[in-house]
């Protein structure tokens, strides 16, 4: 970018990259909530977009706050220093939380703080079943001193404990073409080595390649 940042992230073709990691050693892999203030506003691909050029946490809250948001999101990020950051935001609302100490976070599809609950527009079990899942997954893999890398893709390629519930998803061929759902990309950020890994497709099928920044 013109500030000499350098980004890199997956995307699906049509779309802005909106997540990844920077050569700042500063991840934010966000993800989507449901949240029930939508408004008219800066469309949300447009704020992660801007996020994920941003030179710290501090900098990345910041941008992902805009007040002139149109909608929900939830900002993930990451940094050389070990911080986890986990930025809870709906169009009018936001709850922060931060699991630096924890050593591991993740998050799904549905907002995971209290204060967020006036907002929630999802009620789907399946998501909350999948943060269980990598919660536990994580916290045992570190307990166990696993590699780093081979955990989050362990962790990716799960499908515990049923397959509607599994992170890694498949296409149900017995619903409509436009009702399945499926895994079709993953990312694992190496910040320290300023590397990625990718993978097309579920993970429990397709290697992962890796892409040195």
């Amino acid at each position: 970018v013109p500030d000499g940042t350098r980004i890199m992230g997956i995307a699906g073709a049509p779309y802005l990259l909106m997540l990844g990691m920077n050569s700042h050693g500063v991840a934010n892999v966000s993800n989507s909530v449901c949240s029930t203030d939508n408004r008219i506003g800066i469309p949300n691909v447009f704020v992660r977009r801007r996020s994920i050029e941003a030179p710290d946490l501090e900098e990345a809250r910041i941008r992902g706050l805009h007040g002139a948001r149109a909608r929900g999101t939830n900002h993930f990020c990451a940094d050389l220093d070990g911080r986890l950051w986990d930025i809870e935001t709906s169009a009018t609302g936001h709850a922060f939380i931060d699991r630096s100490t924890t050593g591991t976070m993740a998050h799904t599809n549905h907002y995971a703080s209290p204060d967020m609950a006036a907002f929630e527009g999802s009620r789907s079990e399946e998501s909350r079943v999948r943060l269980r899942t990598a919660e536990r997954e994580l916290a045992e893999g570190v307990a166990c001193g696993e590699d780093p890398v081979e955990l989050v893709a362990r962790v990716l390629r799960c499908h515990e404990p049923s397959a509607h519930e599994a992170i890694c998803g498949h296409a149900d061929g017995s619903l409509p073409p436009a009702q399945r759902v499926m895994t079709v990309g993953s990312m694992i950020c190496d910040l320290d080595e300023r590397r990625l890994h990718v993978c097309a497709g579920p993970p429990c099928e397709n290697p992962y390649q890796t892409f040195p920044m």
